[in-house]
C-alpha cells in the first residue's frame, strides 16, 4: 500500500517567545506482515517553514495552554 500525508506543524515556544509555522508532504509505502500494516519506507519533502519572534507583535497573547508531560500527553 502507499499513502501521501500533508502536514502542517505549528510550534510556539514560549521559553524563547518565537512561533515556528511549516508544511511537509510524506510519502510512505507500507506492507502487510502476519496481518499487520507497518510502514515500509517514507521520505518528506519541506514544502515551507517560517519563524517569527513573538514579542514583535504588540497585541498578541497566548489565552490557553495545554500542559504536557515528558512523554507529550496532556496533563
Amino acid at each position: 500500500g502507499r499513502g501521501t500525508w500533508a502536514v502542517q506543524t505549528y510550534l510556539i515556544d514560549t521559553q524563547f517567545n518565537i512561533a515556528l509555522d511549516g508544511m511537509s508532504i510524506f510519502h510512505e509505502h507500507y506492507v502487510k506482515t502476519d496481518g499487520v500494516w507497518k510502514i515500509k519506507t517514507t521520505s518528506c519533502y519541506r514544502l515551507f517553514e517560517e519563524m517569527w519572534n513573538r514579542a514583535d507583535i504588540a497585541s498578541l497573547k497566548l489565552t490557553q495552554v495545554y500542559p504536557f508531560n515528558s512523554q507529550g500527553e496532556s496533563q
